[in-house]
């Protein structure tokens, strides 16, 4: 409690990454994915996560020990993983 302080918000590590890395990535993990992906627009998600910046900074969870996925390549392995 005492390392977050007054302010309990923060921003916790996560990778920045444009769509076209992310359908890359799956179709490299996926032969074919990127044919079964649609790009409608989506007004809802549009205006909760459209205007992000792709650059952000993670210093407060980053000094609390708080990390993020290495790669989408990681991310997209665990979850083809079985549980």
């Amino acid at each position: 409690a005492s390392a977050l302080g007054a302010q309990r918000a923060l921003t916790t590590p996560s990778l920045a990454l444009s769509v076209e890395a992310i359908v890359t990535a799956l179709e490299k993990a996926d032969r074919g994915a990127a044919a079964r992906i649609r790009f409608d627009p989506d007004p809802t998600i549009e205006a909760q996560f459209g205007r992000w910046p792709i650059d952000r900074a993670f210093d407060r969870g980053v000094a609390l020990g708080l990390t993020c996925d290495g790669s989408i390549e990681d991310v997209i392995r665990t979850h083809l993983e079985p549980a």
